[in-house]
């Protein structure tokens, strides 16, 4: 069994503070969701690359997926324990075959490396690394600043990062300005909801206790919606009796 991550204890709120709404996150759909992908992979740190796609492939909030350790995968369940936070308990979550597959293999070869092209003042531009180590222990993403008050990294961190690469998108369907820490989230739900799970069940998976909730996380588009329609065969068959056929005017 992984060995429990400590329990964090939440930081203390000095002062009244207002919390601008910014309405829902870009749930990047369709192929929208493999091109910031790859904006991220040419372009940001593999730390956040690993962040996002462990957040979507296992439906976890963004600070769920910072406060992972080591410990937290259990590689011969398949599971990785998510740690307590917004009042619910620790959870085991069996993680997808695809994930289990993609993490076991950064774990093995110690996480990720890209090679990039890079100006470098004289040196004109010179080929660099760009690296994320996958810890023998601890957590996944540990603090780098000396000031910082988490042992981990922060999901404001995460937000920086997003604001940076948000230049990077050229695909106009995408909101830019909604493009967030939590896209990946609801991208996990809305395919989830694509696939026709159950509504009990994915509410469990995501760790969401009320409807509206998630009714409101990665909203099905019309197109979505009108090919699970077309897919559902007795739809289709109350449809062939309810429309009138041709020339039965």
């Amino acid at each position: 069994m992984p060995r429990r991550p400590a329990r964090e204890i939440p930081r203390r709120l000095v002062g009244k503070q207002t919390v601008k709404r910014k309405g829902k996150a870009d749930p990047l759909l369709g192929d929208s969701w493999q091109e910031w992908l790859g904006i991220i992979k040419d372009h940001g740190p593999m730390w956040l690359y690993a962040t996002t796609i462990i957040s979507h492939a296992c439906c976890l909030r963004i600070t769920e997926t910072l406060m992972l350790t080591a410990e937290s995968f259990d590689w011969y369940r398949n599971v990785v324990v998510v740690p307590p936070l917004k009042g619910q308990e620790e959870t085991e979550k069996v993680m997808p075959s695809r994930a289990v597959t993609l993490f076991n293999d950064w774990w093995r070869n110690g996480g990720l490396r890209v090679s990039r092209m890079k100006k470098q003042g004289n040196r004109g531009i010179v080929p660099v690394e760009e690296t994320w180590t996958w810890p023998a222990q601890g957590y996944l993403f540990p603090a780098t600043r000396k000031d910082s008050k988490l042992k981990r990294r922060t999901k404001d961190s995460v937000a920086k990062q997003i604001a940076k690469l948000r230049k990077n998108i050229t695909n106009a369907t995408i909101k830019k300005e909604k493009v967030r820490s939590h896209s990946a989230r609801h991208r996990s739900i809305n395919d989830m909801k694509a696939a026709g799970i159950d509504r009990e069940v994915g509410k469990q998976y995501a760790r969401i206790r009320d409807d509206g909730v998630w009714a409101g996380y990665g909203r099905l588009s019309a197109f979505q919606a009108g090919t699970a329609m077309h897919n559902n065969h007795a739809l289709q068959m109350a449809w062939v009796n309810a429309i009138p056929g041709p020339g039965n005017l």
